[in-house]
């Protein structure tokens, strides 16, 4: 049974299997997530609690095909890592030198390392902000209870970062199931996936690899995965080489949410 399409947002984190069914003070739950929460990060304590709307489970691989010029997304995930949450600065200098929008997946704990950053981007027209989970666990192989606290958690370090729920989520690893999918549409979310991995986390990639795996395959409505977190790797270098090609082919990179409005997908 899917749970009501308007409900309190943490009331839906800790919620079980059976909550529609039982009897359950779902206030009771709202306000010992909200306590959870901000006893996790104290210093984002959050307040008063968001209100998110059900959808419908959807998983986006990619935008409309026909569009003339065409339009693309270039994603970059910011992966939670155990340890300091990092920067690849010079992947954000060439989308600003280049003004390239582009949608930036952030994970919870990559957040909270980076408060000031995250208001920053949320702030700046050219990106728009969405969740990459908590931290970055396989989330196929958790329960059903941690999956939503994954999910619902990024939701809320966003929420007391910028005051804003995203739209969007890419789970850790882009592995997922029916559960997943359910999930995150219990909590407003459509999961994008994508068509084309640029295999810019693998460091032993060069950026003319990762270049050429996203040029060899980019078509209008691709979404291309590549990441923000690490500065080790070659995705500065790669973003150099494919941007002119892709302005050649006429094919101009956008968010996720300017993606999916053309006609064709609906957001």
């Amino acid at each position: 049974m899917r749970r009501p399409t308007q409900a309190a947002f943490l009331a839906l984190l800790l919620a079980l299997p059976t909550m529609a069914q039982a009897d359950i003070d779902a206030n009771a739950y709202t306000e010992s997530l909200r306590e959870a929460f901000n006893a996790a990060h104290p210093d984002l304590a959050i307040d008063e609690l968001p209100m998110v709307e059900a959808r419908s489970p959807q998983v986006i691989k990619h935008g409309p095909r026909d569009q003339d010029p065409g339009k693309i997304a270039l994603t970059f995930d910011a992966c939670s890592q155990l340890g300091s949450n990092r920067l690849n600065e010079a992947v954000l200098d060439k989308l600003r030198d280049h003004q390239i929008p582009a949608t930036l997946f952030l994970g919870g704990l990559w957040m909270a390392d980076n408060p000031e950053l995250t208001r920053e981007l949320h702030d700046d027209p050219q990106f728009e902000i969405a969740t990459h989970a908590h931290g970055h666990p396989d989330l196929t192989e958790l329960t059903e209870k941690d999956i939503r606290l994954q999910i619902a958690f990024a939701q809320l370090m966003s929420y007391s970062l910028t005051g804003e729920i995203p739209r969007h989520f890419r789970p850790p690893f882009v592995q997922y199931n029916e559960t997943v999918t359910e999930i995150a549409a219990d909590l407003g979310l459509k999961l994008v996936h994508y068509d084309i991995a640029s295999g810019d986390a693998d460091k032993d990639l060069s950026a003319e690899e990762i270049a050429a795996q996203v040029l060899d395959n980019v078509q209008p409505g691709s979404i291309v995965v590549l990441h923000l977190h690490e500065p080790d790797l070659a995705t500065a270098e790669a973003l150099a080489k494919m941007l002119d090609t892709l302005e050649e082919r006429k094919l101009k990179p956008a968010k996720i949410s300017d993606l999916l409005a053309l006609k064709g997908t609906s957001d």
